[in-house]
């Protein structure tokens, strides 16, 4: 055994020969030529550092916004790199995600209703959708017009209605109503109060119906009541309102656009055979041209019907102008109709304007065709001295009195006697044969 004393003589000579300042430092001693790691042990130590700072990295992508196949593609990176030297900052900052930004889309707006407008304005049969004319407007529009315009506006709300209006809406009737709006007559108490009834029950519906934000089907009951109060307060008997929203219009009455024109309106008003005066022209016309249809419909009860005025039905938000072309359509079939009428009795009368209304929620917008001199269609409106709403209860009061106006002057006079002319017209006595029989 080796003696003690040269032992601890070899550890003190060891001890003597470490430096003075290294001597406090914490790092470990230097290795004996023994105790150094081969180069294989070294290359093993680098990949054991660099594999625990890549799963560093990893449980901090785990954190972050990454999706897990992210995630997976990272790690399977890290293992094919696993035999490198240990990563840099350059070495992470190459693999990490770039996101490039994509611009937004630029691909033109689709409207179908202005392409509409289009189509019927291009087809062989021009229909032009237009605003009212300022300078040669059809002799039948300004006449229609002039009617209208004449009594339209003033004079509206009966004197005796002044109280229950001002304590319905204080804050309306004390900024909106005007003493140029009140007349007085001898109209009936019970008249009255039917018709303060009636406006109080479209002013209710309309307002559910926009504040809940009800679709078209609940908006036509307002429509409905509108329209039939008028038609009782004037004492109209000839005309009956019809839905035709699932009837469709005869194919040869349609414009020719290479296009499904064929969306009809909401509503007509025609003339009914309830009447006797209109039950007497539809024999008469029945007897002389056999069973032929009265409107461009292809319905069985509306097409015996002479139609009078339509109304294009749309919620608040639905379209103004897709009514407006669906408006057009139906009116430029009407206007077909007459002319095959006019054409089949032999008659020697002009194609008189019709009146339509595009309802877009509370406002009524008033417009009226056509049929030109070079045999297109001009569809004018709105007019907007010709306009009415069921916003508020003198504005109900207004559209009643226009609609009044219309239905009464307008279609039950002057339309009527028009269409009446052309169904009991004699084409034998109007239009003799100049043959005559030789002796």
């Amino acid at each position: 055994m080796p003696d003690d004393d040269g032992h601890n003589a070899c550890v003190e000579d060891w001890l003597s020969s470490v430096s003075p300042l290294t001597a406090g430092c914490t790092s470990p001693p230097p290795l004996t030529p023994l105790e150094s790691p081969s180069p294989r042990q070294r290359k093993r130590k680098q990949h054991q550092a660099s594999s625990r700072q890549k799963r560093r990295r990893l449980t901090t992508c785990s954190h972050s916004s990454r999706s897990a196949a992210t995630a997976a593609a990272m790690v399977s990176e890290c293992d094919v790199n696993s035999e490198s030297s240990a990563p840099s900052s350059a070495t992470s900052l190459r693999n990490r995600i770039i996101l490039k930004p994509v611009a937004p889309s630029r691909r033109p707006s689709h409207s179908p209703p202005r392409k509409h407008h289009r189509l019927l304005a291009h087809a062989p049969q021009s229909i032009k959708i237009r605003q009212p004319r300022d300078t040669n407007q059809h002799e039948s529009v300004s006449a229609v017009r002039s009617a209208l315009s004449k009594h339209h506006g003033s004079r509206f709300i009966h004197a005796k209605l002044k109280n229950q209006l001002e304590e319905a809406d204080r804050d309306a009737f004390e900024n909106d109503v005007h003493e140029y709006m009140f007349y007085e007559d001898d109209t009936p108490p019970a008249t009255l109060a039917y018709l303060w009834e009636r406006v109080e029950s479209i002013y209710k519906v309309a307002k559910a119906c926009n504040d809940r934000k009800k679709d078209e089907n609940a908006w036509s009951k307002v429509l409905e009541k509108v329209v039939s109060t008028a038609l009782k307060l004037n004492n109209i008997r000839k005309l009956e309102l019809n839905s035709v929203q699932t009837q469709n219009i005869e194919p040869r009455y349609l414009a020719q656009t290479g296009s499904n024109t064929g969306k009809k309106s909401d509503f007509v008003l025609a003339f009914t055979d309830q009447d006797s005066d209109v039950q007497a022209a539809y024999q008469t016309f029945a007897s002389r041209h056999g069973p032929k249809s009265l409107s461009p419909m292809t319905d069985a009860y509306t097409s015996e019907l002479a139609f009078a005025c339509v109304f294009e039905l749309k919620e608040p938000n639905g379209g103004h102008s897709e009514a407006e072309s669906q408006l057009a359509t139906l009116h430029t079939a009407m206007l077909l109709k007459l002319k095959d009428l006019v054409h089949d009795t032999g008659v020697a009368t002009e194609i008189p304007g019709l009146v339509g209304w595009a309802v877009v929620g509370h406002n009524y917008f008033c417009y009226i065709s056509t049929i030109c001199a070079d045999g297109s269609f001009e569809v004018q409106g709105p007019f907007n001295s010709l306009q009415g709403s069921t916003q508020t209860r003198h504005d109900i009061l207004k559209l009643l009195n226009l609609l009044g106006l219309v239905f009464s002057e307008i279609l039950s006079n002057r339309l009527w006697a028009i269409l009446r002319g052309i169904l009991t017209a004699d084409t034998a006595s109007e239009n003799p044969t100049t043959d005559k029989p030789t002796g």
